[in-house]
């Protein structure tokens, strides 16, 4: 039998109606919202709304990922290095941040795991 389950076996199990539970307290006694009634209520609630809203991060779909992917001379430029094992052909293409490149092959070089990697994921 589960060690867990045989601590309780000696125990007796006593039902509590819920005036008589403490544990029950705060489902008996919901605490009840009320609406902002003061101009300050009103701006603070707006407020925290807004940065609730501003500050949550919007995803992505994939398909945006691959299209603004493909926009991005850099990440393309590895996408192709890491695929050919090509990095000087890579490094000529125009409009590539070399300085992200180099780190874009540091990364890579540096993965333990050829199949995937921290920045570049091989397909």
């Amino acid at each position: 039998m589960d060690a867990s389950i045989t601590t309780f076996q000696h125990r007796h199990i006593v039902y509590r109606p819920g005036n008589d539970n403490p544990a029950d307290y705060l489902s008996r006694h919901p605490v009840a919202i009320a609406e902002p009634t003061s101009r300050e209520e009103k701006i603070a609630e707006e407020y925290f709304s807004y940065i609730a809203t501003a500050s949550t991060p919007k995803t992505m779909k994939l398909e945006e990922t691959k299209h603004a992917t493909a926009k991005d001379a850099t990440l393309t430029a590895t996408i192709e290095a890491v695929r050919t094992n090509n990095w000087q052909n890579a490094s000529r293409q125009g409009h590539v941040n070399r300085p992200n490149l180099v780190r874009y092959k540091r990364c890579v070089t540096n993965c333990q795991s050829p199949k995937i990697c921290c920045c570049v994921t091989k397909r």
